[in-house]
Protein backbone atom coordinates (compact mmCIF):
# COMPACT_ATOMS: atom_id res chain seq x y z
CA UNK A 1 0.00 0.00 0.00
CA UNK A 2 0.92 3.66 -0.28
CA UNK A 3 0.64 6.27 2.48
CA UNK A 4 1.15 9.95 1.66
CA UNK A 5 1.23 13.11 3.77
CA UNK A 6 0.46 16.49 2.23
CA UNK A 7 0.74 19.87 3.96
CA UNK A 8 -0.86 23.25 3.48
CA UNK A 9 1.52 26.21 3.12
CA UNK A 10 0.69 29.91 3.42
CA UNK A 11 0.94 31.79 0.17
CA UNK A 12 0.87 28.67 -1.96
CA UNK A 13 -2.20 27.43 -3.77
CA UNK A 14 -1.74 23.70 -3.37
CA UNK A 15 -0.71 20.93 -1.01
CA UNK A 16 2.83 19.67 -1.64
CA UNK A 17 3.76 16.09 -0.79
CA UNK A 18 6.03 15.88 2.26
CA UNK A 19 6.21 12.16 3.07
CA UNK A 20 5.41 8.92 1.27
CA UNK A 21 5.63 5.31 2.46
CA UNK A 22 5.29 2.34 0.13
CA UNK A 23 4.78 -1.10 1.70
CA UNK A 24 4.85 -4.43 -0.10
CA UNK A 25 4.53 -8.11 0.73
CA UNK A 26 4.45 -11.37 -1.19
CA UNK A 27 3.94 -15.06 -0.48
CA UNK A 28 5.17 -17.57 -3.05
CA UNK A 29 5.94 -21.29 -2.65
CA UNK A 30 5.85 -20.90 1.12
CA UNK A 31 8.34 -18.01 1.18
CA UNK A 32 7.14 -14.70 2.58
CA UNK A 33 8.82 -11.39 1.89
CA UNK A 34 7.93 -7.84 2.79
CA UNK A 35 9.32 -4.39 3.23
CA UNK A 36 8.76 -0.68 2.88
CA UNK A 37 10.26 2.40 1.26
CA UNK A 38 10.17 5.81 2.94
CA UNK A 39 10.48 9.05 0.97
CA UNK A 40 10.89 12.53 2.45
CA UNK A 41 10.42 15.54 0.15
CA UNK A 42 11.98 18.87 1.08
CA UNK A 43 13.60 22.02 -0.32
CA UNK A 44 10.56 22.88 -2.43
CA UNK A 45 10.89 26.04 -4.51
CA UNK A 46 7.43 27.56 -4.60
CA UNK A 47 6.11 30.41 -6.76
CA UNK A 48 9.53 30.77 -8.33
CA UNK A 49 9.83 32.43 -11.71
CA UNK A 50 11.14 29.94 -14.25
CA UNK A 51 13.60 31.40 -16.74
CA UNK A 52 13.21 30.71 -20.43
CA UNK A 53 15.14 27.65 -21.50
CA UNK A 54 14.95 25.98 -18.08
CA UNK A 55 12.91 23.06 -19.38
CA UNK A 56 14.73 21.30 -22.21
CA UNK A 57 14.81 17.85 -23.77
CA UNK A 58 16.87 16.69 -20.78
CA UNK A 59 14.39 15.42 -18.18
CA UNK A 60 16.91 14.25 -15.58
CA UNK A 61 20.62 14.64 -14.93
CA UNK A 62 22.98 12.87 -12.52
CA UNK A 63 26.47 14.15 -11.74
CA UNK A 64 29.44 11.78 -11.75
CA UNK A 65 29.88 11.96 -7.97
CA UNK A 66 26.16 11.84 -7.14
CA UNK A 67 26.31 8.42 -5.45
CA UNK A 68 30.01 8.38 -4.52
CA UNK A 69 29.80 9.98 -1.06
CA UNK A 70 31.28 9.25 2.36
CA UNK A 71 29.27 8.24 5.43
CA UNK A 72 29.37 11.79 6.87
CA UNK A 73 27.46 13.11 3.86
CA UNK A 74 24.72 10.52 4.19
CA UNK A 75 24.40 11.10 7.94
CA UNK A 76 23.84 14.78 7.24
CA UNK A 77 21.22 14.45 4.48
CA UNK A 78 19.35 11.32 5.61
CA UNK A 79 16.00 12.50 7.06
CA UNK A 80 15.30 9.20 8.85
CA UNK A 81 18.22 7.69 10.84
CA UNK A 82 19.21 4.10 10.08
CA UNK A 83 18.04 1.50 12.54
CA UNK A 84 20.60 -0.76 14.23
CA UNK A 85 19.45 -3.64 12.02
CA UNK A 86 19.93 -1.54 8.87
CA UNK A 87 23.44 -0.49 9.93
CA UNK A 88 24.47 -4.13 10.42
CA UNK A 89 22.89 -5.03 7.07
CA UNK A 90 24.82 -2.29 5.23
CA UNK A 91 28.11 -3.39 6.83
CA UNK A 92 27.43 -7.00 5.83
CA UNK A 93 26.52 -6.03 2.25
CA UNK A 94 29.58 -3.82 1.91
CA UNK A 95 31.85 -6.63 3.11
CA UNK A 96 30.24 -9.15 0.77
CA UNK A 97 30.47 -6.73 -2.15
CA UNK A 98 34.22 -6.37 -1.62
CA UNK A 99 34.60 -10.16 -1.54
CA UNK A 100 32.38 -10.75 -4.60
CA UNK A 101 34.35 -8.19 -6.62
CA UNK A 102 37.81 -9.38 -5.54
CA UNK A 103 40.18 -11.09 -7.99
CA UNK A 104 40.61 -14.35 -5.96
CA UNK A 105 36.84 -14.83 -5.68
CA UNK A 106 36.09 -14.05 -9.35
CA UNK A 107 39.00 -16.20 -10.55
CA UNK A 108 37.71 -19.14 -8.50
CA UNK A 109 34.29 -18.83 -10.14
CA UNK A 110 35.89 -18.62 -13.58
CA UNK A 111 37.98 -21.74 -12.96
CA UNK A 112 34.81 -23.68 -12.19
CA UNK A 113 32.82 -22.31 -15.12
CA UNK A 114 35.64 -22.40 -17.69
CA UNK A 115 36.32 -26.14 -17.45
CA UNK A 116 36.61 -27.50 -20.98
CA UNK A 117 34.88 -30.72 -22.05
CA UNK A 118 35.38 -32.48 -25.36
CA UNK A 119 31.65 -32.15 -26.05
CA UNK A 120 32.19 -28.37 -26.12
CA UNK A 121 33.78 -28.81 -29.57
CA UNK A 122 30.33 -29.70 -30.91
CA UNK A 123 28.07 -27.73 -28.59
CA UNK A 124 29.98 -24.49 -28.05
CA UNK A 125 32.21 -23.08 -25.32
CA UNK A 126 32.49 -19.92 -23.22
CA UNK A 127 35.62 -18.70 -21.43
CA UNK A 128 35.52 -15.76 -19.00
CA UNK A 129 38.11 -13.63 -17.23
CA UNK A 130 35.61 -11.69 -15.15
CA UNK A 131 38.08 -9.63 -13.12
CA UNK A 132 39.94 -8.63 -16.28
CA UNK A 133 36.62 -7.95 -18.04
CA UNK A 134 37.24 -10.40 -20.86
CA UNK A 135 34.81 -12.83 -22.48
CA UNK A 136 35.54 -15.38 -25.22
CA UNK A 137 33.05 -17.71 -26.86
CA UNK A 138 32.87 -20.34 -29.55
CA UNK A 139 29.52 -21.07 -31.19
CA UNK A 140 28.36 -24.62 -31.77
CA UNK A 141 28.96 -25.49 -35.44
CA UNK A 142 25.84 -27.68 -35.32
CA UNK A 143 23.69 -24.56 -34.94
CA UNK A 144 25.25 -22.99 -38.05
CA UNK A 145 24.16 -25.65 -40.55
CA UNK A 146 22.58 -24.26 -43.72
CA UNK A 147 22.00 -25.37 -47.28
CA UNK A 148 21.87 -23.52 -50.58
CA UNK A 149 22.42 -24.54 -54.18
CA UNK A 150 25.63 -22.52 -54.56
CA UNK A 151 27.54 -23.89 -51.54
CA UNK A 152 25.60 -27.06 -50.82
CA UNK A 153 25.67 -28.10 -47.17
CA UNK A 154 27.52 -25.52 -45.07
CA UNK A 155 28.96 -25.33 -41.57
CA UNK A 156 30.57 -22.36 -39.86
CA UNK A 157 32.95 -21.82 -36.99
CA UNK A 158 32.16 -18.56 -35.24
CA UNK A 159 34.20 -16.98 -32.44
CA UNK A 160 33.62 -13.89 -30.34
CA UNK A 161 35.84 -11.88 -28.02
CA UNK A 162 34.57 -9.00 -25.85
CA UNK A 163 37.01 -6.76 -24.00
CA UNK A 164 35.72 -4.05 -21.66
CA UNK A 165 37.42 -1.16 -19.90
CA UNK A 166 37.20 -0.79 -16.12
CA UNK A 167 33.93 1.14 -16.28
CA UNK A 168 32.42 -0.99 -19.07
CA UNK A 169 31.62 2.24 -20.95
CA UNK A 170 34.04 1.30 -23.73
CA UNK A 171 34.46 -2.12 -25.22
CA UNK A 172 35.93 -3.96 -28.17
CA UNK A 173 34.03 -6.81 -29.82
CA UNK A 174 35.78 -9.12 -32.32
CA UNK A 175 33.89 -11.68 -34.41
CA UNK A 176 35.96 -14.01 -36.65
CA UNK A 177 33.95 -16.37 -38.87
CA UNK A 178 35.05 -19.35 -40.98
CA UNK A 179 32.48 -20.96 -43.29
CA UNK A 180 32.85 -24.01 -45.53
CA UNK A 181 30.61 -25.21 -48.36
CA UNK A 182 30.76 -28.93 -49.09
CA UNK A 183 29.64 -28.47 -52.73
CA UNK A 184 31.74 -25.49 -53.82
CA UNK A 185 34.61 -26.76 -51.61
CA UNK A 186 35.67 -23.25 -50.65
CA UNK A 187 36.55 -21.68 -47.32
CA UNK A 188 35.12 -18.22 -46.66
CA UNK A 189 36.74 -16.33 -43.79
CA UNK A 190 35.97 -12.89 -42.41
CA UNK A 191 36.38 -10.84 -39.27
CA UNK A 192 34.29 -7.96 -37.96
CA UNK A 193 35.29 -5.55 -35.18
CA UNK A 194 33.15 -3.14 -33.21
CA UNK A 195 34.68 -0.59 -30.85
CA UNK A 196 32.32 1.39 -28.62
CA UNK A 197 34.24 4.54 -27.79
CA UNK A 198 31.43 6.75 -26.45
CA UNK A 199 28.56 4.92 -24.79
CA UNK A 200 26.73 8.10 -23.84
CA UNK A 201 26.57 9.47 -27.40
CA UNK A 202 26.18 6.14 -29.20
CA UNK A 203 29.73 6.34 -30.51
CA UNK A 204 30.73 3.13 -32.31
CA UNK A 205 33.36 2.30 -34.91
CA UNK A 206 33.01 -0.78 -37.13
CA UNK A 207 35.69 -2.43 -39.25
CA UNK A 208 35.32 -5.61 -41.26
CA UNK A 209 36.99 -7.58 -44.00
CA UNK A 210 37.41 -10.95 -45.63
CA UNK A 211 35.72 -13.17 -48.16
CA UNK A 212 31.97 -13.83 -48.08
CA UNK A 213 29.07 -14.91 -50.23
CA UNK A 214 26.57 -12.06 -50.10
CA UNK A 215 22.98 -11.62 -51.26
CA UNK A 216 22.44 -9.21 -54.17
CA UNK A 217 20.52 -6.99 -51.75
CA UNK A 218 22.92 -6.38 -48.84
CA UNK A 219 19.98 -6.05 -46.43
CA UNK A 220 19.68 -9.88 -46.72
CA UNK A 221 15.94 -10.08 -47.51
CA UNK A 222 15.94 -13.90 -47.67
CA UNK A 223 16.41 -15.64 -44.32
CA UNK A 224 19.01 -18.40 -44.72
CA UNK A 225 17.14 -20.88 -42.51
CA UNK A 226 13.94 -20.46 -44.54
CA UNK A 227 15.90 -20.90 -47.77
CA UNK A 228 17.42 -24.11 -46.39
CA UNK A 229 13.95 -25.53 -45.69
CA UNK A 230 12.60 -24.58 -49.10
CA UNK A 231 15.66 -26.01 -50.84
CA UNK A 232 15.68 -29.32 -49.00
CA UNK A 233 11.93 -29.97 -48.97
CA UNK A 234 10.77 -28.49 -52.29
CA UNK A 235 13.96 -27.88 -54.29
CA UNK A 236 13.38 -24.13 -54.42
CA UNK A 237 16.51 -22.03 -54.05
CA UNK A 238 15.55 -18.49 -53.05
CA UNK A 239 19.02 -17.06 -52.49
CA UNK A 240 20.90 -15.12 -55.17
CA UNK A 241 24.54 -14.84 -54.15
CA UNK A 242 27.75 -13.27 -55.34
CA UNK A 243 31.26 -13.51 -53.92
CA UNK A 244 32.77 -10.42 -52.36
CA UNK A 245 36.27 -9.88 -51.03
CA UNK A 246 35.89 -6.76 -49.02
CA UNK A 247 37.03 -4.21 -46.49
CA UNK A 248 34.44 -1.99 -44.81
CA UNK A 249 34.41 0.77 -42.19
CA UNK A 250 31.59 2.66 -40.51
CA UNK A 251 31.14 5.08 -37.60
CA UNK A 252 27.92 5.87 -35.72
CA UNK A 253 27.48 8.82 -33.38
CA UNK A 254 24.76 11.03 -31.94
CA UNK A 255 26.01 14.48 -32.94
CA UNK A 256 23.13 16.34 -31.27
CA UNK A 257 20.13 15.18 -29.28
CA UNK A 258 18.10 12.90 -31.54
CA UNK A 259 20.39 13.43 -34.55
CA UNK A 260 22.67 10.57 -35.64
CA UNK A 261 25.36 10.58 -38.31
CA UNK A 262 26.64 7.35 -39.89
CA UNK A 263 29.49 7.78 -42.41
CA UNK A 264 30.76 4.65 -44.18
CA UNK A 265 33.19 3.42 -46.83
CA UNK A 266 33.38 -0.03 -48.45
CA UNK A 267 35.61 -1.76 -50.96
CA UNK A 268 34.39 -4.93 -52.70
CA UNK A 269 35.89 -7.19 -55.31
CA UNK A 270 32.74 -8.81 -56.70
CA UNK A 271 32.56 -12.11 -58.58
CA UNK A 272 29.59 -14.08 -59.99
CA UNK A 273 28.70 -17.51 -58.64
CA UNK A 274 27.04 -20.60 -60.09
CA UNK A 275 25.11 -23.45 -58.52
CA UNK A 276 27.26 -26.38 -57.39
CA UNK A 277 24.69 -28.69 -55.82
CA UNK A 278 21.47 -30.34 -56.97
CA UNK A 279 20.83 -32.05 -53.63
CA UNK A 280 17.34 -32.09 -52.14
CA UNK A 281 15.09 -34.34 -50.09
CA UNK A 282 12.40 -33.72 -52.68
CA UNK A 283 11.90 -36.41 -55.31
CA UNK A 284 11.41 -33.85 -58.07
CA UNK A 285 13.75 -34.53 -60.96
CA UNK A 286 14.18 -30.92 -62.10
CA UNK A 287 17.24 -28.86 -61.26
CA UNK A 288 17.54 -25.75 -59.14
CA UNK A 289 16.88 -22.39 -60.75
CA UNK A 290 20.27 -20.96 -61.82
CA UNK A 291 21.83 -18.45 -59.44
CA UNK A 292 21.72 -15.72 -62.10
CA UNK A 293 17.97 -16.11 -62.82
CA UNK A 294 15.63 -13.92 -60.77
CA UNK A 295 11.85 -13.87 -60.42
CA UNK A 296 9.49 -16.81 -60.70
CA UNK A 297 7.19 -18.30 -63.31
CA UNK A 298 6.44 -15.71 -66.00
CA UNK A 299 8.55 -13.13 -64.13
CA UNK A 300 11.81 -15.06 -64.59
CA UNK A 301 14.66 -13.11 -66.14
CA UNK A 302 18.46 -13.20 -66.32
CA UNK A 303 20.67 -10.68 -64.54
CA UNK A 304 24.28 -10.02 -65.46
CA UNK A 305 27.18 -9.65 -63.03
CA UNK A 306 30.83 -9.70 -64.10
CA UNK A 307 34.05 -9.49 -62.10
CA UNK A 308 34.55 -5.91 -60.96
CA UNK A 309 35.77 -3.71 -58.13
CA UNK A 310 33.46 -1.28 -56.36
CA UNK A 311 34.18 1.45 -53.83
CA UNK A 312 31.11 2.89 -52.13
CA UNK A 313 31.19 5.72 -49.63
CA UNK A 314 28.58 7.95 -48.16
CA UNK A 315 26.65 8.80 -45.03
CA UNK A 316 23.30 8.34 -43.36
CA UNK A 317 21.53 11.03 -41.38
CA UNK A 318 18.88 9.90 -38.87
CA UNK A 319 16.65 12.29 -36.92
CA UNK A 320 14.24 11.55 -34.05
CA UNK A 321 12.33 14.85 -33.59
CA UNK A 322 11.45 15.79 -30.02
CA UNK A 323 13.58 13.09 -28.40
CA UNK A 324 13.69 13.37 -24.60
CA UNK A 325 16.46 11.89 -22.50
CA UNK A 326 17.85 11.31 -19.01
CA UNK A 327 21.58 11.82 -18.41
CA UNK A 328 23.57 9.47 -16.20
CA UNK A 329 27.34 9.63 -15.58
CA UNK A 330 28.18 6.93 -18.11
CA UNK A 331 25.17 6.67 -20.39
CA UNK A 332 22.06 8.36 -21.72
CA UNK A 333 18.54 6.93 -21.57
CA UNK A 334 16.50 8.01 -24.60
CA UNK A 335 12.73 8.30 -24.90
CA UNK A 336 11.14 8.79 -28.30
CA UNK A 337 8.55 11.53 -28.64
CA UNK A 338 6.11 9.64 -30.83
CA UNK A 339 7.02 11.75 -33.86
CA UNK A 340 8.11 10.02 -37.10
CA UNK A 341 11.74 9.07 -37.64
CA UNK A 342 13.44 10.68 -40.64
CA UNK A 343 16.40 9.15 -42.48
CA UNK A 344 18.42 10.37 -45.46
CA UNK A 345 21.20 8.34 -47.07
CA UNK A 346 23.66 9.32 -49.79
CA UNK A 347 25.96 6.86 -51.60
CA UNK A 348 28.73 7.51 -54.12
CA UNK A 349 30.02 4.62 -56.25
CA UNK A 350 33.59 4.66 -57.64
CA UNK A 351 36.18 2.48 -59.39
CA UNK A 352 34.51 0.07 -61.87
CA UNK A 353 31.12 1.50 -60.88
CA UNK A 354 30.13 5.15 -61.27
CA UNK A 355 26.97 6.56 -59.73
CA UNK A 356 25.58 8.60 -56.87
CA UNK A 357 22.18 8.14 -55.31
CA UNK A 358 19.95 9.47 -52.55
CA UNK A 359 17.43 7.58 -50.41
CA UNK A 360 14.92 8.95 -47.90
CA UNK A 361 12.75 7.23 -45.32
CA UNK A 362 9.97 8.34 -42.96
CA UNK A 363 8.90 5.81 -40.33
CA UNK A 364 6.18 6.02 -37.68
CA UNK A 365 5.48 2.77 -35.86
CA UNK A 366 2.58 3.99 -33.74
CA UNK A 367 0.00 6.60 -34.71
CA UNK A 368 -2.57 6.38 -31.92
CA UNK A 369 -6.21 6.33 -33.05
CA UNK A 370 -7.59 5.88 -29.52
CA UNK A 371 -10.40 3.29 -29.40
CA UNK A 372 -9.71 2.23 -32.96
CA UNK A 373 -6.17 1.00 -32.18
CA UNK A 374 -3.10 2.40 -33.89
CA UNK A 375 -1.54 2.70 -37.34
CA UNK A 376 2.02 2.24 -38.62
CA UNK A 377 3.53 3.49 -41.83
CA UNK A 378 6.81 3.64 -43.71
CA UNK A 379 7.42 5.94 -46.69
CA UNK A 380 10.54 5.50 -48.82
CA UNK A 381 11.88 7.19 -51.90
CA UNK A 382 15.07 7.30 -53.92
CA UNK A 383 16.77 8.72 -56.98
CA UNK A 384 20.02 8.33 -58.88
CA UNK A 385 21.67 11.67 -59.64
CA UNK A 386 23.96 9.83 -62.06
CA UNK A 387 24.06 6.20 -63.20
CA UNK A 388 26.88 5.84 -65.72
CA UNK A 389 27.84 2.37 -64.43
CA UNK A 390 25.63 0.62 -61.88
CA UNK A 391 26.19 -3.03 -60.97
CA UNK A 392 23.21 -5.16 -59.99
CA UNK A 393 23.97 -5.08 -56.21
CA UNK A 394 23.91 -1.25 -56.33
CA UNK A 395 20.38 -0.91 -57.79
CA UNK A 396 17.41 0.15 -55.70
CA UNK A 397 16.03 -3.15 -54.38
CA UNK A 398 12.63 -3.81 -52.81
CA UNK A 399 12.29 -6.53 -50.19
CA UNK A 400 9.98 -9.17 -51.62
CA UNK A 401 8.87 -12.61 -50.54
CA UNK A 402 8.58 -15.80 -52.60
CA UNK A 403 7.39 -17.99 -49.70
CA UNK A 404 4.34 -18.19 -47.46
CA UNK A 405 6.53 -17.36 -44.43
CA UNK A 406 8.04 -14.15 -43.13
CA UNK A 407 8.84 -12.63 -39.76
CA UNK A 408 6.28 -10.40 -38.04
CA UNK A 409 8.98 -7.90 -37.03
CA UNK A 410 9.75 -7.21 -40.70
CA UNK A 411 6.22 -6.68 -42.03
CA UNK A 412 6.60 -2.92 -42.26
CA UNK A 413 9.00 -2.44 -45.16
CA UNK A 414 8.55 -5.87 -46.79
CA UNK A 415 6.25 -6.76 -49.64
CA UNK A 416 4.35 -9.94 -48.89
CA UNK A 417 4.08 -11.42 -52.40
CA UNK A 418 6.55 -9.54 -54.61
CA UNK A 419 9.11 -11.71 -56.46
CA UNK A 420 12.67 -10.85 -55.41
CA UNK A 421 14.61 -8.41 -57.63
CA UNK A 422 11.99 -8.25 -60.43
CA UNK A 423 11.42 -4.54 -59.81
CA UNK A 424 15.05 -3.59 -59.00
CA UNK A 425 15.83 -0.35 -60.81
CA UNK A 426 17.81 2.87 -61.22
CA UNK A 427 14.60 4.84 -61.76
CA UNK A 428 13.27 7.35 -59.23
CA UNK A 429 10.86 5.44 -56.99
CA UNK A 430 8.44 5.76 -54.11
CA UNK A 431 7.09 3.10 -51.75
CA UNK A 432 4.46 3.22 -49.02
CA UNK A 433 3.82 0.55 -46.38
CA UNK A 434 0.79 0.90 -44.10
CA UNK A 435 -0.80 -1.22 -41.38
CA UNK A 436 -3.65 -0.58 -38.98
CA UNK A 437 -3.89 -2.61 -35.78
CA UNK A 438 -7.43 -2.61 -34.36
CA UNK A 439 -6.21 -3.76 -30.91
CA UNK A 440 -9.43 -5.51 -29.96
CA UNK A 441 -11.80 -2.82 -31.24
CA UNK A 442 -13.57 -5.42 -33.40
CA UNK A 443 -12.88 -8.84 -31.84
CA UNK A 444 -13.51 -7.68 -28.26
CA UNK A 445 -17.15 -7.21 -29.27
CA UNK A 446 -17.49 -10.89 -30.22
CA UNK A 447 -17.79 -13.20 -27.15
CA UNK A 448 -16.10 -16.17 -28.81
CA UNK A 449 -12.97 -14.16 -29.70
CA UNK A 450 -12.83 -11.78 -26.73
CA UNK A 451 -10.40 -13.83 -24.64
CA UNK A 452 -8.21 -15.12 -27.47
CA UNK A 453 -5.84 -12.15 -27.42
CA UNK A 454 -5.79 -11.98 -31.22
CA UNK A 455 -6.50 -8.74 -33.07
CA UNK A 456 -7.46 -7.83 -36.62
CA UNK A 457 -4.88 -6.06 -38.75
CA UNK A 458 -5.32 -4.59 -42.24
CA UNK A 459 -2.59 -3.28 -44.51
CA UNK A 460 -1.54 -2.00 -47.88
CA UNK A 461 1.80 -1.62 -49.68
CA UNK A 462 2.63 0.22 -52.89
CA UNK A 463 5.59 0.72 -55.23
CA UNK A 464 5.56 3.29 -58.02
CA UNK A 465 8.30 4.23 -60.51
CA UNK A 466 8.19 5.45 -64.11
CA UNK A 467 5.58 3.30 -65.92
CA UNK A 468 5.59 0.53 -63.29
CA UNK A 469 3.43 0.08 -60.23
CA UNK A 470 2.79 -2.72 -57.77
CA UNK A 471 0.16 -2.78 -54.99
CA UNK A 472 -0.67 -5.16 -52.16
CA UNK A 473 -3.66 -5.36 -49.83
CA UNK A 474 -3.95 -7.63 -46.80
CA UNK A 475 -6.13 -8.55 -43.85
CA UNK A 476 -5.14 -10.80 -40.99
CA UNK A 477 -4.96 -11.77 -37.34
CA UNK A 478 -2.03 -10.92 -35.08
CA UNK A 479 -1.15 -11.88 -31.52
CA UNK A 480 -1.97 -15.58 -31.96
CA UNK A 481 -0.37 -17.09 -28.87
CA UNK A 482 -0.08 -20.02 -26.50
CA UNK A 483 -0.03 -18.85 -22.89
CA UNK A 484 2.34 -15.89 -22.56
CA UNK A 485 4.14 -16.65 -25.86
CA UNK A 486 3.07 -14.88 -29.04
CA UNK A 487 3.81 -17.30 -31.86
CA UNK A 488 2.66 -15.85 -35.16
CA UNK A 489 0.25 -13.76 -37.20
CA UNK A 490 -1.68 -14.83 -40.28
CA UNK A 491 -2.43 -12.58 -43.26
CA UNK A 492 -4.21 -13.06 -46.55
CA UNK A 493 -2.78 -10.78 -49.23
CA UNK A 494 -3.59 -9.78 -52.80
CA UNK A 495 -0.99 -8.39 -55.21
CA UNK A 496 -1.87 -6.18 -58.17
CA UNK A 497 0.33 -4.83 -60.96
CA UNK A 498 -0.50 -2.99 -64.17
CA UNK A 499 -1.81 -6.23 -65.68
CA UNK A 500 -4.27 -6.94 -62.84
CA UNK A 501 -4.22 -9.29 -59.84
CA UNK A 502 -0.85 -11.04 -60.08
CA UNK A 503 -0.88 -13.19 -56.94
CA UNK A 504 -2.73 -13.89 -53.71
CA UNK A 505 -2.35 -16.20 -50.73
CA UNK A 506 -1.80 -16.73 -47.02
CA UNK A 507 1.33 -15.41 -45.31
CA UNK A 508 2.45 -16.84 -41.96
CA UNK A 509 4.30 -14.23 -39.91
CA UNK A 510 6.53 -15.84 -37.28
CA UNK A 511 7.23 -13.95 -34.06
CA UNK A 512 10.69 -12.95 -32.85
CA UNK A 513 11.13 -16.15 -30.83
CA UNK A 514 11.69 -17.95 -34.17
CA UNK A 515 14.31 -15.50 -35.47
Amino acid sequence: GVKQIFVSLNGFDGHPLISQTMEFSANMFGFKIGGSFNYIFSDYKLNEQVADGTFTAELFSMNKDAIVRDSAFWEDVRPIPLTAEEKIDYIRKDSLKQIWESKPYLDSLDRANNKFKWSDVLFGYDYDKTFGKRHYSYKSPLSTYQFNAVEGHTLSVAFEARIYDNTENKHLKINPLIRYGFADKKIKASVNLRYRFDRKNYGNAFLGGGREYSQLDNRNPVMSNINSLYSLFSKSNLLHLYEKRYVSAKVTREVSNGIYLIPFVNYENRRPLNNNSDYSWSEDDYTYRPNDVIGKDEFESLYFLENHDAVTLGTKFVWYPGQKYMSFPAFKSRMQSGAPRFQIGYTLGLNDVSYNKLEIQILDKKVNTNLFGYSSYLIEGGMFFSDESVAFPDLFHFRGNETFINYSSSNLGNFKLMPQYVYSTTENFGTVFFEHHFDGYILDRIPLFRNMGANIIVGGNALVYKDQYYYEYSVGLEGISIGPFTLFRMDYAWAKDKYGISDHGFILGLSQIFE
